[in-house]
């Protein structure tokens, strides 16, 4: 690594901010294989409860919440408009 662990992403030059995040980087892909068959299970299991009528909810604050929008959003263009739902903190009525 060519930067300090501890700098503050602003006193970095572009290449050290680039490290930083393929530093990051690198730590996911075997948290993710690690979890493979807790993620294969999840997906299984919501496949299976929107088959039988079920719906999925997004839920999110700030950033997220404008995710969890998109997501749901998403699902129109699986043929499936409502059986996804956001909610986003704050948000006046579900």
């Amino acid at each position: 690594m060519t930067q300090n662990r501890i700098d503050p992403l602003d006193t970095l030059d572009s290449a050290g901010v680039v490290e930083r995040l393929l530093d990051a980087e690198e730590r996911v892909v075997p948290a993710v294989r690690a979890a493979r068959p807790q993620i294969g299970a999840a997906a299984d299991l919501i496949a299976r409860q929107v088959r039988c009528g079920g719906r999925i909810a997004f839920v999110g604050a700030g950033t997220s919440g404008r995710l969890a929008l998109c997501e749901a959003a998403g699902w129109v263009t699986l043929g499936k408009p409502g059986d996804a739902n956001a909610f986003r903190a704050g948000q006046q009525a579900a």
